[in-house]
């Protein structure tokens, strides 16, 4: 009796090469329909931690006054030294606060990524007695539908 061949197999029943092809097509375009929003979050995340690190002078000087004086710095001595606070994914940073030492790093949305929203990471210093002072990072005015674009460390609600 001879026999049928179906579609996509040979007479002897086996797929035959342009089937596999096709099939390792398909997979390679699903894993890349995953991969890619993936790898972007991740290129964003890499920019505003880089902003992150550069607003590392500002936190320098504002635990170096609170060192010495046992106060925040005012807004005046700080925002000459957020100035050095500038790339092309950062511009400086906004709303300091006196009374906390708190600041807002400001992020270039529009040189990170095309359409990105309002990302604005905040820095808060707590400093104890013997001067020493520690930063934590939060959200900030960042959206909590945004927080995958900041480092897990800065996830967290502000204040």
């Amino acid at each position: 009796m001879p026999s049928i061949a179906v579609a996509g197999r040979d007479r002897a029943g086996k797929r035959t090469p342009s089937v596999d092809f096709w099939l390792c097509a398909i997979a390679i375009v699903v894993v890349a329909l995953l991969a890619v929003p993936t790898w972007q979050d991740h290129r964003v995340r890499q920019k505003v931690e880089q902003c992150l690190a550069l607003a590392s002078p500002v936190q320098q000087q504002v635990a170096s006054h609170y060192r010495v004086l046992k106060s925040w710095p005012d807004h005046v001595q700080v925002k000459a030294i957020g100035e050095f606070l500038v790339s092309p994914y950062c511009e400086g940073f906004i709303s300091y606060d006196a009374g906390s030492g708190a600041f807002m790093v400001n992020i270039n949305e529009a040189a990170i990524a095309n359409g990105l929203p309002r990302l604005q990471p905040q820095l808060t210093p707590s400093g104890n007695p013997g001067g020493e002072v520690e930063w934590t990072c939060t959200r900030g005015d960042t959206r909590p539908s945004q927080l995958k674009y900041l480092p897990p460390s800065c996830r967290g609600l502000s204040g």
